[in-house]
């Protein structure tokens, strides 16, 4: 720590940062002038923040200014003064060390060497034989004195370490995903395993309604709480939010009309399977057709592996038109497994609805897509398309 009063009054320099303070001799000697003219001026600077909440505890000699000129080391009668002043110096300042380290084992305190004493007298009496006119010797002497003291400081206990923050209830964020595609890479690889017998199986399942009586918007409603479990580009985010990121794309690009809107709402409707405990494998993943006819011969003669689309499809193609009932059939399948089968309808639906479609499903997928629109915005365009009740 250091104080520069004519440069930086009462400021200590920036990188010297007090810490604490243990214990600081203060040495007063000499203003070099009238001493009346300066009284108060060399501590009058020694003020907050350096010196904050400290005050003297033990003097261990004074001198008396000469009469005439003031300055404690000058005038003929120095002599004497100083030698009362070493001798008395040396004696409390040796005594007041050797008590502090007597007692300061337990004390986790800064404490000065005992030498310092010694150094403390050897520098009076340098001062005592220097030239007293000038300023310099009589510096130098109390830097020396000064450099001098020692620090030691007592083994300081390190503190109690902090309670350890608990760790977080689940895994980081990668280890999620890890997890996560690991999952998704399953039940897709037992929906690819999915065979001619395991759809007919399953068609037979659902013939019959699961949630009997419904209306379409409860269903769009139960959306918010589907989640797909291998949707990369979702990750968490719900089925619900999947729709409204669609139609927010189509609203920004005045691609948003009542039959796309309509389309949008209710293509993943089928998911809501994914609430009864129906395996993943047998409601999500994308389509490719397990068994085949000729070429050209159109997709409603082959047969797909079996999901939601599929069972969406069943429940809503009396009340769609049939170019948005195809789209909702096809919707997850894999145009280049199945593109030498489709007929000429297949063709124009998959160039008209199919790839524009297509491009919002799978283009707007993020769980950082907030959407900016609500979903019962769009209840009255469901109810005006769709029966108030259906079986499904």
């Amino acid at each position: 720590m250091a104080e520069h009063p004519r440069e930086h009054h009462r400021i200590a320099i920036g990188r010297h940062a007090l810490e604490a303070i243990l214990e600081v001799p203060v040495v007063v000697v000499a203003a070099y002038a009238d001493a009346r003219g300066n009284r108060g001026r060399e501590l009058g600077q020694v003020e907050s923040p350096l010196l904050a909440r400290m005050a003297p505890v033990e003097l261990f000699a004074q001198v008396a200014p000469d009469a005439r000129q003031h300055h404690v080391l000058a005038g003929p009668a120095f002599g004497p003064r100083l030698a009362h002043l070493r001798q008395a110096a040396i004696g409390q300042y040796a005594r007041h060390g050797a008590a502090r380290e007597s007692h300061a084992c337990n004390q986790h305190v800064g404490r000065f060497h005992p030498g310092a004493a010694r150094a403390f007298g050897a520098a009076l009496t340098d001062i005592g034989g220097a030239n007293m006119a000038s300023n310099r010797p009589v510096a130098e002497a109390f830097m020396a004195a000064e450099l001098a003291h020692h620090f030691t400081t007592a083994p300081v206990a390190a503190p109690a370490p902090a309670a350890a923050r608990p760790a977080p209830p689940i895994a980081p964020g990668n280890v999620l995903a890890q997890h996560y595609a690991l999952r998704a890479q399953a039940i897709e690889s037992r929906h690819n395993a999915q065979t001619p017998d395991d759809v007919a199986a399953l068609r037979d399942k659902y013939a019959t309604p699961v949630f009997g009586s419904v209306s379409p918007w409860s269903l769009i409603e139960m959306l918010g709480q589907c989640i797909d479990p291998t949707d990369k580009g979702l990750y968490g985010a719900s089925q619900q939010l999947h729709v409204l990121q669609i139609i927010d794309a189509m609203e920004a690009e005045n691609a948003a009309s009542d039959e796309m809107l309509l389309v949008a709402l209710v293509h993943d409707l089928g998911k809501v399977l994914l609430l009864t405990g129906e395996a993943p494998e047998n409601v999500v993943c994308f389509n490719r057709p397990v068994k085949v006819g000729a070429p050209d011969c159109g997709l409603d003669r082959c047969v797909f592996q079996w999901n939601h689309d599929e069972w969406a499809w069943s429940r809503l193609k009396d009340y769609l038109p049939d170019e948005l009932g195809w789209l909702v059939r096809y919707h997850s399948m894999l145009p280049g497994s199945c593109v030498q089968y489709m007929d000429a309808r297949d063709l124009d639906y998959c160039r008209r609805l199919f790839k524009p479609f297509s491009r919002y499903d799978q283009g707007t997928k993020s769980p950082f897509n907030v959407p900016s629109r609500r979903i019962g915005r769009y209840r009255a365009l469901v109810e005006r398309a769709l029966p108030s009740k259906m079986m499904f």
